[in-house]
């Protein structure tokens, strides 16, 4: 069977522990790069400094399901801190901090 997928870069280090304590930077794409987390509002912008804007994003009904997953990881890892997240349409932005060593505390799915 012949691969045609595009052959991607190895960015990690390869000498380093990625489970010890530190800031992470993560970007999740969703397959095939679909626009199916969020969608921009066409002409609505924030304004943020001098002559910059932001434009806004609105949640599509899978974003709105990952933005509660998202907001889970500290009830789910007693390690893990969400530090800031962004949806966008085809991917999502996350810096999260693990503060020691991976303990994954019991969680109960169905109440949540």
């Amino acid at each position: 069977m012949q691969n045609n997928l595009p052959q991607r870069k190895h960015i990690r280090l390869k000498e380093y522990d990625y489970s010890q304590k530190g800031y992470y930077f993560i970007t999740i794409c969703t397959q095939n790069r679909k626009c199916i987390l969020s969608k921009f509002l066409s002409n609505e912008t924030k304004p943020v400094g001098a002559n910059c804007v932001r434009p806004q994003i609105k949640l599509l009904p899978i974003g709105y399901l990952a933005d509660k997953e998202l907001n889970k990881f500290s009830r789910i890892y007693d390690n893990i801190i969400l530090d800031k997240y962004k949806i966008m349409p085809k991917h999502i932005h996350m810096i999260i901090e693990i503060s020691r060593a991976n303990r994954v505390r019991p969680y109960n799915f169905t109440n949540n």
